[in-house]
């Protein structure tokens, strides 16, 4: 606001505003650009806002913006040294046995080879309620 004072005076801040230096449009690419760290110079400013009044009031707003938003300090990157990966053996020329799971046991009927929430299961609910209804069926043919 002041250098618009400055620069134009009183009455055309008055009668435009702040406006008539940087559009809103110009601000908000400003403000965008600033986050992603892409205003450096002037030529940035320039090349990122197509701000008529780069050259004039372009130094002004990069320290304003590097006041406001710090450059970040980069830090060297360290490696550390890795050891070397080691293959893994392909199933062909593994001679390893290879150990068969344990069958799982049914907690409601007793039985290897699955468990109480297997369809196989005669414990299972959709096994109880057909032979239900199939002995239901029986009695109401007569």
């Amino acid at each position: 606001e002041l250098m618009t004072r400055r620069v134009y005076g009183d009455s055309t801040l008055n009668d435009y505003g702040p406006g008539v230096t940087m559009p809103d449009s110009v601000l908000d690419r400003i403000i965008d650009c600033a986050h992603q760290h892409k205003i450096s110079t002037i030529d940035d400013l320039r090349k990122e806002t197509k701000w008529s009044a780069a050259d004039r009031f372009g130094s002004d707003v990069i320290a304003i913006v590097q006041r406001i938003i710090p450059v970040p300090v980069l830090l060297p990157v360290f490696t550390t040294a890795t050891r070397p990966r080691q293959s893994l053996p392909s199933t062909s020329q593994s001679s390893q046995p290879v150990i068969a799971r344990k069958q799982p046991r049914c907690s409601a009927c007793g039985i290897e080879g699955h468990t109480k929430h297997s369809r196989i299961c005669l414990m299972n609910p959709s096994h109880v309620v057909s032979s239900l209804q199939t002995t239901a069926n029986k009695e109401n043919v007569c």
